[in-house]
């Protein structure tokens, strides 16, 4: 079935098993409303209509907020400690933020495919790379607190330049659960069609083949259906219900046509090709794996990356006017006689703003590397980030973007170990920041937001032992 001469376009490959809800319903004025990909209670995520490819992903109730927030921050984090399989921040907007499009990887068999054989050595190597992205990625997640909560068999996505990531983001979520973590590893399982990791086929089938180099919008080999794609592609078998425990979805995905970029990807092409030794197969893996490794470093601007991670860990995310991003001290340094927040003799403090203005400029100048000097408790929490985001801003330049602190309350202080909380509101103005390559990106202003400061009197000053959004 064709959809009607007044809808939009099919969606692309990236309408995501989430679910594209119609094609886009008319507004009031004539524009075409944003298609849906899923709506929950506090999020929705929709895909760009200004010819961009992203999915823009934003906060529909106060809970949502800290939700979205704490997910960017997640991806960020991520891909900055070089998960492979991470979905990538394009952009941190006012409300949300911006992820990739991704081409869902579907089951079924292809023109080429060959379930009762054994797979081509491509193949293999594909889903052995795959294999590894995925639990790199679960592993990753589960470290940190976290789970995928994807239903199985669903929400499997693959790069135009190679490599693998989940396109289902809304069961993910803070939990320590042993059987959540059990789930999270049998969705791999599932999308990968390996339950028992044997690497062996299964039928349906799938083919791999594809994802080292191929396109999100189809490659050349697979430009129209042939004999064995004459007719409308099946709707997929309904995903199970969601994840114990997962934010449930407003509706069930959309099973409407699927375009011809999301047909099934060819299965391996006659055993009389393979024809490579297992060394060369070895070393072929190696290679792509280390292109792989480095596409991924490049994806995405570092400096991007250390913004988002910025609003929770820094005063307002920004940095400092004209600053250039190449330190001139080592990660972690504090130089004894260097200059540093002043304060009184004793364990007080007398002027919260005040106080907050002048640890949020000197951090800002540590991480962006216009100092040596960390106003950071050395080994604690806000250290560790704090030389992060130093290394990630490294070899680029902002213009502009000085963090405005627009109030500032003291919680709490406590003479005798001498330690405080300041809960800060804070924002950034919209500035530029100039990569590396000489690419010159431009980063939204953000809207005011909280964070408390955990603070360590260290006799003559104040450092910072933590931080965390609110």
């Amino acid at each position: 079935m064709q959809p009607s001469d007044d809808a939009a376009p099919a969606p692309t490959p990236a309408g995501h098993e989430a679910g594209v809800r119609g094609h886009g319903r008319r507004r009031g004025d004539g524009a075409r409303a944003p298609r849906s990909l899923t709506t929950q209670e506090d999020r929705e995520e929709t895909l760009l209509e200004d010819g961009r490819q992203g999915v823009r992903v934003r906060p529909l109730t106060a809970a949502g907020e800290l939700r979205v927030r704490e997910e960017m921050q997640l991806l960020a984090e991520l891909e900055l400690a070089g998960v492979r399989a991470a979905p990538a921040v394009l952009a941190v907007e006012e409300e949300g933020y911006l992820r990739e499009l991704l081409a869902p990887v579907r089951a079924g068999t292809g023109r080429r495919s060959d379930p009762a054989g054994a797979p081509h050595t491509g193949e293999r190597e594909a889903l052995v790379a795959a294999r590894e992205d995925l639990d790199e990625l679960l592993a990753a997640l589960h470290d940190r607190g976290w789970v995928l909560g994807a239903p199985p068999g669903t929400g499997l996505g693959r790069r135009a330049s190679g490599g693998v990531a989940p396109i289902r983001l809304d069961g993910l979520r803070r939990s320590g659960s042993v059987g959540d973590r059990q789930l999270d590893r049998l969705w791999a399982d599932s999308v990968l069609e390996d339950g028992d990791r044997t690497l062996r086929r299964r039928a349906p089938s799938r083919s791999w083949t594809d994802l080292e180099g191929g396109s999100a919008t189809g490659d050349a080999g697979d430009a129209g259906p042939s004999a064995d794609h004459d007719h409308e592609v099946p709707p997929e078998v309904p995903a199970p219900e969601a994840v114990p425990g997962a934010a449930p979805a407003a509706s069930l995905p959309w099973h409407g046509p699927v375009p011809s970029t999301a047909l099934p990807l060819p299965a391996p092409r006659a055993a009389g090709e393979e024809h490579r030794t297992r060394a060369r197969s070895r070393s072929g893996l190696r290679r792509r794996t280390a292109d792989r490794v480095r596409r991924t470093v490049r994806r995405r601007p570092r400096a991007l990356l250390a913004a988002v991670l910025a609003g929770a860990v820094l005063i307002g995310g920004g940095v400092v006017v004209g600053a250039r991003l190449a330190g001139t001290g080592t990660a972690g340094e504090v130089t004894a006689d260097a200059p540093a927040v002043q304060a009184p003799a004793a364990a007080e403090i007398t002027d919260a703003l005040e106080l907050a203005t002048e640890l949020g400029t000197a951090r800002h100048a540590y991480v962006t590397g216009a100092s040596g000097t960390s106003v950071a408790v050395p080994g604690s929490d806000a250290a560790a980030e704090d030389d992060a985001l130093r290394a990630a801003y490294a070899g680029s330049e902002v213009r502009g973007g000085e963090p405005v602190v627009e109030a500032a309350e003291l919680l709490a202080v406590e003479e005798g170990p001498g330690t405080a909380s300041l809960r800060v509101v804070t924002s950034t103005p919209a500035h530029e920041v100039q990569e590396e390559d000489g690419t010159v990106r431009a980063v939204e202003a953000t809207a005011p937001s909280a964070v408390v400061l955990h603070l360590e009197w260290t006799g003559t000053r104040w450092r910072i032992a933590s931080t965390e959004a609110v």
